[in-house]
């Protein structure tokens, strides 16, 4: 086996800018509502603008959603690699034999 490194300080760090593109996706998906075509001249014109917005819309929210979804498992894989990490160390240290 190939040798394996995880720095769960890093993997909370991307957890992190994730959380702000998912927030940023957030905002641009609700203003799609704002971006909806009233009178562009013709009814075909403004179906096909609103057909795309309602697209474009979905598409961000999914977007967002799935940023979210990393973001977390991002997060809980960081905390968990930081608790292992705890516990090994506390291990060793005892095994060692400290106190504790």
């Amino acid at each position: 086996m190939g040798n394996f490194s995880v720095d769960a300080d890093e993997l909370l760090a991307v957890g992190r800018l994730l959380d702000e593109v998912r927030d940023e996706l957030s905002r641009l998906h609700w203003q799609m509502d704002d971006l909806r075509a009233h009178t562009v001249g013709s009814d075909q014109v403004s179906d096909a603008l609103n057909h795309f917005a309602d697209h474009w819309r979905f598409g961000l929210g999914r977007m967002r959603d799935g940023a979210g979804f990393v973001a977390a498992a991002l997060a809980a894989a960081g905390r968990a690699y930081q608790a292992l990490d705890a516990e090994l160390a506390a291990g060793i240290h005892r095994a060692a034999g400290g106190s504790r």
